[in-house]
């Protein structure tokens, strides 16, 4: 008798996202440095949730980038900083996909305040 192969059992996490996703339209500034050049571009974040952030900018940024992510909210007036990793890149333009490092417990709680805030404004996305 053969065996049958053995398949891996799937997450239960597969296909689902830690935290829900926000629409967002925030001005955003980014701080790179690459090569002993530091450069800041101005960006628009698209989409938000408490572990990063979506944005679109003309910088090219590389998947495994660390960068530094600057941008004031008008809800709420709270001056945001974060550091990120850019975790992917639409292959056909300028949007990125950017994970939050290094968050102090006060920047978790300012942008899980943020998230409750677009939570009861703006609605999630689909996925």
């Amino acid at each position: 008798m053969e065996s049958q192969p053995q398949m891996e059992p799937k997450s239960v996490y597969a296909g689902t996202r830690r935290w829900p996703r926000h629409h967002v339209n925030v001005p955003v500034m980014i701080v790179s440095e690459s090569r002993m050049q530091r450069r800041e571009v101005a960006a628009i974040a698209t989409e938000l949730n408490e572990g990063g952030l979506a944005l679109c900018t003309d910088i090219d940024l590389s998947v495994g980038d660390v960068v530094e992510i600057a941008f004031v909210v008008s809800c709420c007036a709270l001056p945001l900083k974060f550091k990120g990793v850019v975790r992917n890149r639409h292959r056909y333009g300028c949007y990125y996909g950017i994970e939050f490092l290094d968050t102090s417990e006060a920047q978790r709680g300012e942008i899980v305040l943020l998230c409750q805030v677009l939570r009861s404004d703006a609605g999630f996305l689909d996925s």
